[in-house]
Formats: structure tokens, C-alpha cells, sequence
């Protein structure tokens, strides 16, 4: 498989990653029939949540085995790190239940694509900037 096509399966797994967290903010301004419809939708994705996470950290560590041929620093090591801390965060959440994980794991959220971005647009930024 190669890798570029890996790499955006990556990306589309991320947008389904945050969609419920769209989804909610968007339902606010909603009827109530298209909040309930959308409810329905919110719900089937936060079961894939978790299993789509995992594929996350696989897909993400095979994209950039395929592109570098190892491992090495890179943005999309800095992105891979950053996925990591925020695995760490859900599970974590989801094992106490404490609410300041859960907004941290949200946060990362916002992190993780500022990185995904910045690994799109310069993937060798890290380099250029150590260099």
C-alpha cells in the first residue's frame, strides 16, 4: 500500500475521530427534530471511537514506516507522540472518570490537528529547524 493513500485514510479516520465533538457544538443551534437525528449519529460514532483510535495508532505508525523506511524525527513522529498522550488521556478518562482528563483529551484534539496540518503542508520542518 502506499503510503500517500495511507496517509489519508489516516486523515479521514481523524475527521470521524472529532466529528461527535462538531456534531454536538453544531446541534446547539439545531430543532429539535434535526438534534435528535443527529443525536442517532453522534451515538454510532462514539462507539467507533475507541476502535477507530486503535486502527489510528497502527495506520498512523505503518504510514510513516512506509514513507521513511523507519523510524526517525519527523513531523509525523511529533503527530504520532502527540496521538499517543491522547490515547494515554482517553483511557485514562475512561478508567476514573475524572473531567480534566476528558477536557485534556479534547484539547488534544486541537493539538493533534495543528500537527496533522503542519505534517501536510512541511513534513521535513522538524529537520530544517534541528539542521
Amino acid at each position: 500500500m502506499d503510503y500517500r493513500l495511507l496517509g489519508y485514510l489516516n486523515v479521514l479516520i481523524v475527521g470521524l475521530l472529532i466529528l461527535p465533538f462538531i456534531l454536538n457544538r453544531i446541534s446547539r443551534y439545531l430543532s429539535a427534530e434535526a438534534k435528535a437525528a443527529m443525536k442517532d449519529v453522534t451515538k454510532f460514532l462514539r462507539k467507533l471511537h475507541k476502535p477507530l483510535g486503535i486502527v489510528f495508532l497502527a495506520t498512523g505508525l505503518i504510514h510513516g514506516y512506509l514513507a521513511l523506511g523507519g523510524i526517525s524525527l519527523h513531523t509525523g513522529t511529533l503527530l504520532y507522540a502527540a496521538v499517543i498522550v491522547q490515547v494515554g488521556l482517553g483511557g485514562a478518562f475512561y478508567r476514573t472518570k475524572k473531567k480534566g482528563l476528558f477536557k485534556a483529551h479534547r484539547m488534544m484534539a486541537f493539538v493533534i490537528a495543528g500537527l496533522l496540518l503542519l505534517h501536510y503542508v512541511a513534513p521535513g520542518a522538524l529537520y530544517q529547524l534541528i539542521r
